[in-house]
């Protein structure tokens, strides 16, 4: 019996300090993408809300700034900066700007060569990657003569360069690798007959 209470009291203590560090909020970890749409709301100034969309070059075009660039910020990040051009501008003194995650961009990835369905495959709402088995299953599987073993996928770095990674699905249909392949948002993959 006390073996069993402080088994309990460990996983409660385990739970609670996972809670614990678990305490960013997702507008604190998402960064904006190109596509997604955001409303932008500035305290106590009506004339200056409005619902954007970020530009394909990361871009939003507000009202009396013009372009702003904020693909890869953070909500939070966002709102600063947003703050800081209608100070920087002479636009507002203090201004308190909140912003809104109206839609996510559609992401997707795009599926070549032996498979069934070959084209894109656009991920469910608010997600940014996908297992592989997930990706060549929703093109309708493997053609007969599929190279299972070889499958490329490119994918951009954060430097701008391609990166090609070589997966191999054949292990990962027969259990024999122990974590899933994630493909991102945006990477292309090719599977060779």
């Amino acid at each position: 019996m006390m073996r069993l209470l402080s088994s309990c009291l460990a996983l409660v203590a385990l739970a609670l300090g996972a809670h614990a560090q678990s305490g960013t909020s997702g507008s604190e970890i998402y960064k904006l993408n190109v596509g997604d749409e955001i409303a932008v709301t500035v305290v106590d100034e009506p004339d200056l809300d409005e619902s954007l969309r970020i530009d394909g070059q990361g871009n939003i075009n507000q009202k009396f700034l013009g372009l702003v660039h904020v693909e890869g910020r953070t909500i939070t990040e966002a709102e600063r900066y947003l703050e800081q051009q209608l100070i920087e501008q002479k636009y507002l003194r203090k201004p308190v700007v909140r912003l809104k995650l109206v839609a996510y961009a559609q992401r997707g990835v795009v599926v070549f060569g032996a498979v069934s369905q070959p084209g894109v495959v656009a991920f469910p709402p608010e997600t940014f990657s996908m297992d592989i088995l997930d990706v060549i299953a929703r093109c309708g599987g493997f053609t007969a003569s599929a190279r299972r073993t070889n499958v490329r996928v490119k994918r951009r770095t954060t430097e701008g360069a391609d990166e090609i990674l070589t997966v191999n699905v054949k292990n990962l249909l027969a259990g024999k690798e122990s974590a899933p392949f994630l493909v991102q948002a945006g990477d292309v993959v090719t599977v060779d007959s």
